[in-house]
């Protein structure tokens, strides 16, 4: 007759001592043992228990959640920097705290639902960007990085081909909850259908209350003259509970050597 798990466990746990598991070997979210703590897997051999991951009485929680973090990471498309760009680690100078704040509130998925952050090349407008983005995957929240020239380059490729359609890319970045695009209006004169695509994404999010968050080397009048006002106004205008936009004034790290 099979020995149930409870009588297994009662004799594990009647050894002598010297050959006892360790006091806090159950797991406290399903209660079967951690393979993981140190000992264990010998002392189960020793009472005749084969010592081998994936038995009905052993946890798997920490695989199961390493393995949806993978995923998480393999669909967010974060920039592979080793180690990540994330609040930790991001070099703090005058000019950047009120972007800081703005990015720690975004990444709860709380206040505006757009985020704007402007400012020169190398002010650290990515490398916060890339923080929202860890900091929500690490809360359990989907997220999607975009290079924004890149993706424009994919959507265009799609035009007049077979296989993967406009929509097939567009639609999995409306539906994550948190979208991260950095890079937009690189060009002097954006295309219209650069133009149409930002709109698209932008106006869509903010109509289903979908965080934003965009990096720019642009001031607003940029944005202006660039974009069509119906996109600028939503990204730009008096801050409301749609949109904030925060420019960096801090100087090039790379210059100053803060980073």
């Amino acid at each position: 007759m099979n020995r149930d798990l409870r009588e297994i466990m009662r004799d594990i746990r009647d050894v002598a001592k010297g050959n006892r598991l360790p006091p806090d070997v159950d797991c406290p979210t399903c209660g079967k043992v951690r393979l993981d703590q140190p000992g264990v897997e010998d002392v189960l051999v020793s009472r005749g228990i084969p010592g081998r991951a994936g038995a009905v009485w052993a946890c798997v929680c920490d695989s199961q959640e390493a393995f949806r973090l993978r995923k998480a990471r393999e669909a967010a498309g974060l920039p592979d920097h080793n180690p990540p760009r994330d609040f930790d680690n991001f070099a703090m100078v005058a000019g950047t705290e009120a972007a800081w704040d703005a990015a720690r509130v975004i990444a709860t998925r709380q206040g505006p639902t757009s985020l704007f952050f402007s400012g020169d090349t190398g002010c650290g407008k990515t490398h916060l960007l890339e923080a929202i983005g860890w900091y929500a995957m690490g809360h359990a929240t989907r997220v999607r990085f975009e290079y924004f020239p890149g993706l424009l380059l994919k959507l265009q490729a799609t035009i007049g081909q077979s296989g993967e359609s406009f929509n097939d890319i567009l639609e999995p970045l409306d539906r994550v909850p948190l979208l991260l695009l950095d890079e937009i209006g690189l060009s002097e004169v954006p295309t219209d259908f650069e133009v149409r695509t930002l709109t698209e994404i932008v106006t869509g999010r903010l109509a289903s209350g979908r965080h934003v968050a965009i990096t720019a080397n642009l001031l607003p009048s940029d944005m202006e003259a660039r974009f069509h006002p119906r996109l600028a106004s939503r990204l730009i205008g008096e801050e409301t509970r749609e949109a904030k936009w925060v420019t960096i004034t801090a100087p090039d790290y790379r210059r100053t050597g803060s980073k």
